[in-house]
């Protein structure tokens, strides 16, 4: 399932019903949540409170850090495998798609897809679920 939100302050709760939604729409009483967090290159304030959003939602949350961190080909796999809810932050949106493509999240992901998982995303990282989309940078193509 796909749930794209197109924009909004996560830190002024301005997507908190879609985010809600999500929560929901994995159907687990405490969902494991897992915020991949490349397109902001990892900022910690945002990270701290897309984390602090969804475990008031009920979720247990975790981050792939894959900006500016010793990357284990193995653990990206572990992470998406045991999360029922993958969630993408905003940021640079041909940055991410770069180091996605290098680390084996774009074929991570596409698993995640076919095994069911919720997938989400807030604005112009939400691109990140389709084939193609248009960010402030260029046009995207997965």
């Amino acid at each position: 399932m796909f749930i794209a939100i197109g924009g909004g302050e996560v830190s002024q709760n301005q997507s908190y019903d879609i985010d809600k939604f999500i929560v929901e729409s994995s159907k687990k009483e405490k969902p494991n949540f897992l915020f991949i967090s490349t397109a902001i290159k990892n900022a910690k304030p945002y990270v701290e409170t897309v984390n602090y959003l969804y475990e008031s939602l009920g979720c247990k949350t975790d981050t792939l850090y894959l900006s500016n961190a010793d990357i284990i080909i193995e653990e990206i796999d572990q992470k998406f495998k045991r999360t029922e809810i993958i969630y993408v932050g905003g940021g640079n949106t041909a940055y991410m798609k770069e180091v996605w493509k290098k680390y084996g999240v774009d074929k991570a992901k596409m698993r995640a897809f076919k095994s069911g998982k919720v997938l989400s995303g807030l604005s112009a990282e939400s691109i990140c679920w389709f084939i193609a989309g248009h960010s402030d940078s260029e046009l995207i193509r997965y």
